[in-house]
């Protein structure tokens, strides 16, 4: 168990304080030993999710460290989980003991997961541990994805800014597993 006395708290208050989990004197919950996962649904979908969740706890019951909920207002950012509809962050700080054991568990419960969260139309966080393929991405974002590709084409024609991940699901490329 650990102590909140590194968290922010809640209410008003400066957003250096407000706008970080961790307050930036302090350490991060598990001083980086975590592995994290993050789903946005609608917010409308919260609470029929959250029942489904609940009744498929044995997916993750024994992983999970801390389960945090952030509400988003909807903007209308291109790419962004909020675009055009308010949006509830589910996230989850995994135990993580560096062990294969546990690793492979937690790879495990990622499609479970979103399983359960496909019919709430839950879409991954992008620098969190997911499980969506490059066809599923096409899927999520459309129109906003090839616009994103065309500025990758324009602004770097030669690619010389990708990786894995950018070849794995923002160009939808057949890759061995990232």
């Amino acid at each position: 168990m650990h102590e909140p006395i590194n968290c922010t708290t809640a209410g008003h208050g400066s957003w250096v304080h407000k706008s970080c989990h961790f307050l930036p004197e302090g350490k991060p919950s598990s001083g980086g030993n975590e592995i994290q996962i993050e789903y946005y649904l609608p917010y409308k979908k919260f609470v029929p999710a959250m029942f489904k969740l609940y009744e498929n706890r044995s997916i993750f019951i024994d992983l999970v460290q801390v389960t945090e909920f952030r509400m988003m207002a909807k903007d209308g950012i291109p790419m962004s989980q909020a675009k055009d509809d308010a949006v509830v962050g589910i996230h989850w700080t995994m135990v993580f003991d560096h062990t294969a054991k546990k690793l492979a568990a937690i790879h495990a419960c990622v499609p479970k997961l979103e399983a359960v969260l496909k019919e709430f139309d839950a879409r991954p966080h992008y620098g969190k541990l997911f499980g969506s393929s490059g066809n599923e991405f096409e899927s999520m974002f459309g129109k906003d994805l090839l616009k994103l590709r065309q500025l990758m084409q324009k602004h770097d024609p030669k690619g010389r800014l990708h990786n894995a991940f950018i070849d794995k699901y923002i160009l939808n490329r057949k890759l061995a597993k990232l």
